[in-house]
């Protein structure tokens, strides 16, 4: 075989094992808040300072970064904020444990009340669940992706804690990597007009776009208050198939042809 067909038929199985690879699968992680959360300072039931997480904290694998805004501002229209509401108000305390008593939707596997996450303001202070009043409002529970993970928002599934269609008003806030909006959120949606349950697969909503990635997902809460019970979503990293395997095919038919050209001389 001479080197040219040589080198050609590598280029052919490089290219064909390409094709004949499948897609990288996704991986889909679940993380349920209502559990989890106790450590020895952090107790699994009763409000308690020892539950606040700090300005960010990272579950899942693989991973999201969870943040906090709080004292927002009684925020007049949600649907069209006046300004970006990632960067509204300042960083809060992402709390992570028992938000006490935010009423009879609660869903606890335990003696606590209502675990879940909340927000707390940048001293640790006020009500543990996501606030829409008092001198906090309004705050905001942030998920926040590496573009890289290419998160689907149809994959998500969240959870709400302590929810009340009669009472809270919560808004949901996406922001992807096309970044199609620089102002702002570039979909919103309010939580009641969709559901009044705890639970809402993004699969379900009409209009959702396709073909985008999320990098955050906020969770306002603009009267009465409420939490996250928990969330699921489906990462699928960016495939290396090429530099995995093209490559060094198309390396081993380079050789092949310097071998051949030698023994030719």
């Amino acid at each position: 075989m001479n080197g040219r067909l040589s080198l050609k038929v590598v280029v052919l199985a490089a290219l064909g094992a390409l094709l004949v690879l499948p897609a990288k699968a996704g991986i889909v992680v679940t993380l349920d808040f209502t559990t989890g959360y106790v450590t020895g300072p952090c107790p699994i039931s009763g409000t308690d300072d020892d539950c606040n997480r700090g300005t960010s904290l990272t579950l899942g694998d693989p991973g999201v970064v969870i943040t906090a805004r709080t004292i927002m501002g009684n925020i007049t229209n949600p649907a069209a904020p006046s300004s970006d509401p990632f960067t509204m108000g300042q960083a809060g305390i992402v709390y992570w444990g028992d938000m006490g008593n935010l009423g009879d939707t609660c869903v606890s596997p335990s003696k606590a009340k209502c675990p879940g996450l909340g927000v707390r303001n940048d001293k640790g202070l006020g009500s543990e669940g996501i606030s829409g009043v008092g001198v906090h409002q309004d705050e905001m529970i942030v998920f926040n992706w590496d573009p890289l993970l290419q998160v689907a928002p149809s994959s998500i599934i969240l959870t709400l804690q302590g929810f009340k269609a009669k009472d809270d008003e919560t808004w949901v806030y996406l922001e992807f990597a096309s970044n199609t909006n620089p102002t702002g959120p570039d979909y919103i949606f309010k939580w009641e007009n969709l559901t009044t349950g705890l639970t809402l697969s993004f699969s379900t909503i009409v209009g959702l776009p396709k073909g985008v990635y999320v990098t955050k997902l906020g969770v306002l809460e603009n009267d009465d208050h409420t939490g996250i019970g928990g969330i699921t979503y489906e990462a699928v990293p960016e495939p290396a198939a090429f530099v995995l395997t093209g490559v060094p095919l198309l390396a081993l038919g380079f050789l092949l042809r310097r071998r051949a050209r030698k023994n030719q001389v």
